[in-house]
């Protein structure tokens, strides 16, 4: 589970050092909550920017889910999951000087209850307001299924 800062920046070692570290542990937080209990699960809502914006907050395979409330209703019906992260990348978007908005790019596998494997990628948007990193925008989608 290594994260990659791969890209050309303006930004120095100490800063790009800095945003890797906090998108690592901004990740690993992410899936430890999503893949734990249903009541765990919930803990993601608090990552999602809750002002109106104008798109939506989360494309998950398919289904647009409007509102960080949308996300919570959707992800506490999902099954039991299991994530298996193959590779992460962060890029800072133009004009970033710190931590302010970036990407975490995510590949990996997915099984959700005991079905067989999903490979999955996912691309978080996450900017940094009101002293705390939150997602702004969230797509999951499903590469491939892997059966036997």
């Amino acid at each position: 589970q290594f994260l990659y800062f791969i890209g050309m920046s303006t930004l120095d070692n100490g800063v790009l050092n800095e945003l890797t570290s906090a998108a690592r542990r901004f990740k690993d937080a992410y899936y430890q909550a999503l893949d734990a209990s249903p009541e765990r699960r919930q803990e993601l809502l608090t990552r999602y920017y809750p002002a109106q914006v104008q798109h939506p907050v989360m494309t998950w395979n398919g289904h647009v889910l409007a509102t960080p409330a949308d996300v919570g209703q959707y992800m506490a019906n999902l099954p039991k999951t299991k994530h298996t992260i193959y590779s992460a990348d962060v890029q800072p978007l133009p004009g970033a000087e710190r931590i302010e908005t970036f990407f975490i790019t995510i590949t990996g596998t997915c099984i959700f209850d005991d079905e067989h494997p999903r490979n999955f990628y996912q691309r978080l948007t996450v900017c940094h307001q009101e002293g705390r990193l939150y997602i702004v925008q969230d797509y999951y989608r499903w590469t491939a299924e892997k059966t036997n």
